[in-house]
């Protein structure tokens, strides 16, 4: 008799490990499907992915080439605005200087000639000390409104290719969402599809285990 359930505890756990064979093979069988419908889906998105991701190399370098444009002409900019700023200054110090001698040398004189002529004098030697200085000026002035243009072309540039770089990449992550959102669906379908054979095999390794655990009692007494 104790043989006899020997052999009875010898085949039930043969049929476990059966059992369990058939549950390992089924979870090797849907690794095997992930893999299988990942290849295909690689090959499926890898047009759009390999299309988009051509289109963010090539934006890269505008955008690192009209940066570089920009911090340029943003730096002329600068530095002509400081130029500018300097001539002003230098014609604001003659103006005053002039101001300054035509109070020193009329105040004194009575005759309204005399005072008319000196005045002129004065007024023809600072104008020819303030001309360069002013054409200078109106040249810095025409250089400056040179540069803001170009900045501002360079800058509506820039945001040009950035958001073409973040609706592209935008774009390569979403097809990555797309295919991995596929994948998903596609393993949900065929692992729905096996659940009713996996539900069966643990239905019977449950009952096969409570007689193991049964014969294993009765061996033991």
């Amino acid at each position: 008799m104790a043989s006899e359930n020997e052999e009875i505890k010898k085949e039930i756990k043969r049929q476990i490990s059966i059992k369990e064979n058939e549950l390992a093979e089924i979870e090797k069988d849907i690794a095997n499907k992930e893999a299988e419908v990942g290849s295909e889906l690689e090959s499926k998105f890898k047009q759009d992915l390999t299309t988009i991701k051509a289109k963010l190399d090539a934006e890269n370098p505008k955008l690192d080439d009209v940066s570089k444009r920009l911090d340029e002409w943003t730096a002329r900019k600068n530095e002509l605005n400081i130029k500018i700023k300097s001539l002003n200054k230098e014609i604001n110090a003659i103006s005053k200087e002039k101001k300054s001698a035509l109070n020193l040398k009329l105040k004194d004189i009575e005759d309204p000639d005399k005072k008319a002529s000196l005045e002129r004098e004065i007024e023809t030697k600072f104008k020819e000390k303030q001309a360069p200085i002013e054409s200078e000026l109106t040249s810095e002035n025409a250089k400056f409104d040179d540069a803001s243009k170009k900045v501002s072309e360079l800058m509506i540039n820039k945001s040009e290719i950035t958001n073409n770089i973040k609706d592209f990449d935008r774009e390569h992550k979403n097809i990555h969402k797309k295919k991995a959102a596929t994948l998903k669906m596609k393993i949900k379908d065929y692992k729905k599809e096996k659940k009713p054979q996996i539900k069966q095999i643990n239905k019977e390794l449950r009952r096969l285990n409570k007689d193991l655990k049964l014969i294993s009692k009765v061996i033991s007494k």
